[in-house]
């Protein structure tokens, strides 16, 4: 069922895909890739095969369409763990972030864990995760 996803994307992001370390990721990238697809389409009221998507040169998707310029819709996708998200809004400019609350290796103690999050976590995030 996988290879039959992927199938259906264009040729770059199978390549982006298929780059991904793990398995499960890949899995995650193609929902939320697929994800995006269906709610642009409807937005649009389109067949979710005519949407095409660019990346911007920071990499976030966006949906190429003329009806989705002149509507100002803006898409983002994120995932982690068992979660996938996606964010659509029409007239702003949108951005979704999810994050799994365990820590990602067996035996990880908290301090490390909040460490290798700093980059990703505002600093009242990151003092709370050490007090």
């Amino acid at each position: 069922e996988y290879e039959n996803l992927l199938a259906g994307l264009p040729a770059d992001e199978v390549q982006r895909i298929r780059k991904l370390m793990r398995k499960e990721d890949a899995k995650r990238s193609v929902l939320g890739r697929l994800m995006l697809k269906s709610a642009a389409a409807k937005a649009l009221n389109m067949e979710a095969d005519d949407v095409k998507f660019g990346r911007t040169k920071g990499r976030k998707p966006f949906i190429q369409e003329a009806a989705a310029a002149r509507r100002g819709l803006n898409a983002n996708v994120s995932h982690h763990g068992e979660w996938v998200v996606l964010g659509l809004e029409e007239k702003g400019l949108v951005g979704v972030d999810v994050s799994s609350t365990k820590a990602p290796r067996k035996n990880m103690q908290a301090q490390s864990f909040f460490a290798d999050m700093a980059g990703v976590l505002t600093g009242e995030e990151g003092a709370a995760g050490h007090g």
